[in-house]
């Protein structure tokens, strides 16, 4: 399963602007980093809305407190690698002007509310539900709702902006 996630992770750098780029050698395994993250991040939201559901609150407590602690230092690494491959990618400023540029804001904004949920996420729901808090979990499985929505929204964006516009 590892070797099929790493494949299509690493099939995102084989097409695309990355592709045709001369800093291809530093895209590339940024786009890897940022796809395999999101992967990961976005893989979780199912299974952990599931765990609310069906395991006891101390057993769903625990997942979650797991998936918080890889999270808070993986999660961020999106954010890292996408801004590093916009520096890359991106002739000037100016091009944030332009239809991929706007888009990309738009990503940008889309994932700040992303953050903002993880945020509420980690320092309040999950805390609350780790003391027992049966509201908490409810408010939790409505955020996890909100993450994926959010998330499925980053990705259509993403294949907007990739698929008809280039950077340049």
């Amino acid at each position: 399963a590892l070797a099929a996630v790493v494949l299509a992770a690493g099939s995102f750098t084989l097409t695309g602007h990355t592709l045709a780029s001369a800093h291809r050698w530093l895209l590339a395994p940024l786009l890897m980093a940022h796809a395999l993250v999101l992967a990961f991040w976005f893989g979780a939201l199912w299974p952990l809305a599931r765990v609310t559901r069906e395991e006891p609150l101390r057993a769903a407590a625990g997942v979650l407190a797991s998936f918080s602690a890889a999270a808070v230092w993986l999660v961020p690494l999106i954010a890292l690698a996408g801004a590093g491959m916009a520096v890359l990618l991106l002739p000037a400023a100016a091009a944030l002007l332009e239809p991929y540029g706007r888009l990309l804001l738009l990503k940008v904004a889309l994932f700040v509310l992303l953050m903002g949920l993880a945020a509420w996420n980690r320092l309040r729901l999950v805390p609350a539900v780790e003391r027992g808090e049966a509201a908490a979990l409810r408010s939790l499985r409505a955020s996890l709702a909100a993450e994926y929505l959010l998330i499925c929204g980053v990705i259509g964006v993403t294949a907007v902006m990739t698929g008809f516009f280039s950077p340049a």
